[in-house]
C-alpha cells in the first residue's frame, strides 16, 4: 500500500487491513439506522500501478487501455505534487507515464472520452444494500 491507500488497486473492494465488505455493509447499515450518512473518499485522479487497468495499459503500446493513462515518448515539465518530475520511465514499453503523486499512482487520462463515461466502478453504485444507489 502506497500513500495510505490512495494507490487504488480496486475501486469496488475494501483492503483487508481496513476490514471486509461484510463489515462495511454493517457499518453503513448501523450508520443509516442512526440517521447518519457514510462518505467515502473516491479517488478518480489515479489508480495503483497494480490496478488491472494500468497493468493492461503498460503491457503494450497497442493495448486498448493504453490511453487510459498519460504516456509520452519525452517528458515535459510537469511536476509531481510530492516533488521532482511527475514522469516515470517504463522500460517495458520505452515510454514515460505521468503521476502527479507517487510513481505507484499513475494518473488516469481524463482527456480520453471513453474514460469520461459515468464511473460504473464506484462502491456506492455496486452495493445492493444501499437503496439510494438504485
Amino acid at each position: 500500500m502506497a500513500d495510505f491507500g490512495y494507490d487504488v488497486a480496486d475501486y469496488c473492494g475494501i483492503d483487508p487491513i481496513f476490514g471486509t465488505m461484510l463489515e462495511f455493509d454493517r457499518l453503513v447499515e448501523e450508520a443509516h439506522r442512526r440517521s447518519l450518512k457514510v462518505i467515502l473518499d473516491f479517488v478518480p485522479n489515479h489508480s495503483s500501478d497494480k490496478h488491472p487497468w494500468f497493468v493492461e495499459s503498460r503491457s503494450s503500446r497497442k493495448n486498448p487501455k493504453r490511453d487510459w493513462y498519460l504516456w509520452r515518448d519525452e517528458p515535459n515539465n510537469w511536476r509531481s505534487n510530492f516533488g521532482g518530475s511527475g514522469w516515470e520511465w517504463d522500460k517495458r514499453t520505452n515510454q514515460y507515464y505521468y503521476h502527479s503523486f507517487l510513481k505507484e499512482q499513475p494518473d488516469l487520462n481524463w482527456r480520453n472520452v471513453l474514460y469520461q463515461q459515468p464511473p460504473s466502478h464506484t462502491i456506492c453504485c455496486t452495493r445492493a444494500s444501499n437503496p439510494e444507489c438504485s
